[in-house]
């Protein structure tokens, strides 16, 4: 038996060819898209510190208990009632809102936190608390980057 192909094995060449080209055309946007993703996920600008003073599961608790505070925001996390009553991105600023907190009696928690995409004007806030040393400014300050914060929670 005698074999003829007429071309055909050039046809299937060029058509595995093609599909072996789109398929890393493919593979190659895919983990484009899947690297952004994890980069963006994982990047530590992203990280929030917030001081939590209490959580409660009754809304009228936390409330109330929030009206000890100069600063603060209620978060509902589905769950819980969280009172934040400072965050910050600059690690730096944690020790002096540690020192602010404890001068002033007020119990506190500081956990991060991860938000995508905050607002520049936090970051801004976050410089200018360094700058500071004043009660009243604190306050102002740390009431202004919570308000930033909870549009993004």
């Amino acid at each position: 038996m005698l074999y003829n192909n007429n071309g055909d094995d050039m046809k299937y060449l060029k058509v595995i060819i093609i599909a072996i080209l789109v398929g890393i055309g493919l593979a190659f946007l895919f983990f484009k898209n899947i690297e952004r993703e994890v980069y963006v996920f994982n990047d530590s600008s992203n990280k929030i510190y917030v001081f939590q003073a209490g959580v409660f599961k009754i809304k009228e608790n936390a409330y109330n208990y929030a009206n000890n505070f100069n600063s603060k925001i209620v978060y509902y996390d589905k769950e819980y009632y969280r009172i934040y009553i400072a965050a910050i991105s600059n690690q730096e600023n944690i020790t002096l809102l540690e020192n602010y907190f404890t001068n002033n009696n007020i119990n506190f928690f500081i956990k991060e936190i991860y938000v995508n995409n905050i607002n520049a004007d936090f970051y801004s806030y976050d410089k200018l608390l360094s700058e500071t040393n004043k009660d009243v400014a604190i306050d102002k300050i740390n009431q202004d980057m919570l308000d930033i914060l909870i549009t993004y929670l």
